[in-house]
């Protein structure tokens, strides 16, 4: 049970024992005092929300798009050999997360992306928790992230996403690659604007290899490695998506959300689930599937390898990919 939930449940409780032992009047005073002690509570965070928020739009030059797109291009050998790590759902299970972080640096990527669900409510005080620390650790590899539905925020506008890096989404090459994040965890998912950003981003590369990252599902795909229901994956334009990924031969989509890894090729484009992280492992996830761990993309002029980094209790695990 969710920390909500369960304070919803106690106050319910309480109303109900009030109510049976002194009488409606008095559980119609306790609903009440529930009510504003709620909305105290709400306006605490609201308050402090907005604070964080100036703070984070001040670490913006050290933390943001534009800064780790540089520090990316400075990186980049003189030659399209190069590699790049990508993994998912870290939240705030930073015991895990710091190890593959750790990991992942000793590999020295010229940069990591993260595909989502970073902290746990989106609050500015979470990305300092949970975020900044480990950027800080695997300096001076850059790190891009999507923002997962996780980093919402108290309004659900994804403020203090935003605040930190700049923007929802990016796009921008390295050597012969193409890389175009979005956010598609909002409640409308891949909107008609998320379509046409892409569209343009596709379009107007000529790079060999496109990745894109966003941080849930689309519904095909997750019927592919999921062992229950109901889905979670999005709707809205999925189709239409996957076609404008065919056209313009998208190497890899990465997402996250389902704490696990699956990765399928379908019709060309090759479909990655990387949410093993750090976060608690989903039993929603076919059973292959369920460890903590990180990618590895190997690019070599035309040809890519592709390789899984997966954590066991005696260490490392290093698994080329089919």
């Amino acid at each position: 049970m969710k920390k909500k939930q369960v304070v919803l449940l106690l106050g319910l409780v309480a109303l109900a024992a009030v109510s049976y032992t002194q009488g409606m009047a008095a559980g119609g005073v306790v609903f009440v005092l529930f009510l504003i002690g709620l909305a105290i509570v709400q306006a605490k965070k609201l308050f402090a929300s907005k604070a964080g928020l100036r703070n984070l739009e001040g670490l913006q030059a050290r933390y943001g798009f534009a800064t780790m797109i540089a520090r990316a291009e400075k990186r980049m050998p003189q030659t399209d050999a190069f590699h790049f790590v990508v993994l998912g759902d870290t939240r705030k299970r930073m015991k895990t997360a710091n190890m593959i972080f750790a990991a992942a640096k000793e590999d020295n990527p010229v940069v990591i992306f993260h595909t989502g669900d970073i902290v746990r409510g989106g609050t500015p005080s979470e990305y300092l928790d949970s975020l900044t620390p480990l950027v800080d650790l695997v300096d001076p590899i850059p790190v891009l992230s999507v923002p997962g539905n996780h980093e919402r925020g108290a309004w659900r506008d994804y403020a203090g996403f935003k605040a930190l890096h700049g923007g929802e989404r990016f796009t921008f090459e390295l050597g012969n690659c193409l890389f175009v994040g979005i956010n598609n965890s909002t409640r409308a998912g891949v909107t008609d604007g998320d379509m046409q950003y892409l569209e343009q981003a596709l379009s107007g590369s000529k790079a060999v290899h496109k990745y894109v990252f966003y941080h849930i599902p689309p519904l095909f795909f997750e019927a592919m490695f999921v062992v229950d229901r109901p889905r979670r994956g999005y709707k809205k334009n999925q189709d239409a998506c996957h076609q404008l990924f065919i056209r313009h031969a998208v190497t890899e989509v990465f997402m996250a959300h389902i704490h696990g890894y699956a990765t399928e090729l379908i019709d060309g484009v090759r479909y990655t689930l990387t949410a093993g992280g750090g976060a608690k492992l989903s039993p929603r996830v076919r059973e292959g599937g369920r460890f903590h761990h990180y990618l590895i993309r190997h690019v070599n002029g035309a040809a890519v390898r592709r390789e899984l980094v997966k954590m066991t209790g005696n260490g490392w695990e290093r698994l080329e990919e089919v």
